[in-house]
């Protein structure tokens, strides 16, 4: 989907801006979901984990061999098991749905 909107820029642009945004999106859903995991209380742990989440070797040969729909669904997962974790606490008809989308989202990435 981010691929679709960023067709106005050059290809190379393009490709630099999904990596750049998928890094942002990736790391800052590690953070919340770090956050919602150790119940605010330390300070350190959610930003070492999305730090570690953003930039690691699978990530990186990902973006190597240019398989970027292979990055945005990286991306997406923190969200995913968020949208889990609320539910395990909080079964509810909103929350399954929230997971269903997202699981849609994330499987829909096109994949090599």
């Amino acid at each position: 989907v981010l691929w679709w909107f960023l067709g106005f820029a050059p290809f190379g642009l393009r490709e630099k801006l999904f990596i750049g945004v998928a890094l942002a999106v990736s790391g800052f859903g590690m953070f919340q979901l770090n956050k919602k995991l150790l119940n605010n209380n330390h300070l350190l742990g959610p930003y070492v984990g999305a730090l570690l989440f953003m930039f690691n070797p699978f990530l990186y040969s990902r973006i190597l061999v240019g398989q970027l729909p292979q990055v945005g669904a990286y991306a997406l997962l923190p969200w995913f098991f968020s949208s889990v974790f609320v539910f395990w606490n909080n079964p509810a008809l909103r929350c399954s749905i929230q997971i269903a989308l997202w699981w849609t989202l994330d499987s829909s990435q096109k994949r090599f």
